[in-house]
């Protein structure tokens, strides 16, 4: 798929537009009862807001999901992401950033009504515009959350 939102990023008016075009890919595959999906994007985003400023952003994303129906009540599913912007624009770069991601998760479906999930997420990432803070640039984040939904039939 492409997508162009057409976007003049140096017309004059209230709102300031961002011109937005990418490519995008995606599979889904079983293999069984794992569901195997994947998805990457490439694309850029303009803007000029004025005389002295523009910004434009590069960006790249893919991700890797497997997940498998280990009954009709468990399903465990684990991600792998990769990505990265690059930013470039007259006051500098300080906005761009890479980086990966990986997610693991437990779904406990014990009826109709009811789902339980566990969740563990950590992304590691690197963006020079956390030396502003001052801080590391690269940052090791972590995650975990567990929740509950109720469905009305």
């Amino acid at each position: 798929m492409f997508y162009n939102n057409e976007a003049d990023p140096r017309a004059v008016g209230k709102q300031t537009p961002w011109r937005t075009r990418f490519w995008n890919v995606g599979l889904r595959t079983n293999i069984g009862p794992v569901t195997l999906l994947a998805q990457s994007m490439a694309g850029e985003t303009f803007f000029w807001p004025s005389a002295t400023f523009f910004s434009e952003t590069n960006f790249e994303s893919a991700y890797l999901l497997a997940g498998w129906n280990v009954s009709e009540s468990w399903r465990i599913a684990g991600r792998a992401e990769w990505f990265q912007t690059a930013e470039y624009n007259p006051r500098g770069n300080y906005m761009s950033e890479h980086g990966s991601g990986l997610t693991f998760a437990v779904n406990y479906l014990p009826n109709d009504w009811l789902r339980i999930t566990g969740e563990y997420l950590r992304v590691r990432s690197t963006r020079t515009y956390r030396t502003l803070v001052p801080d590391s640039a690269k940052a090791d984040e972590n995650q975990f959350q567990i929740s509950a939904r109720f469905y009305v039939p």
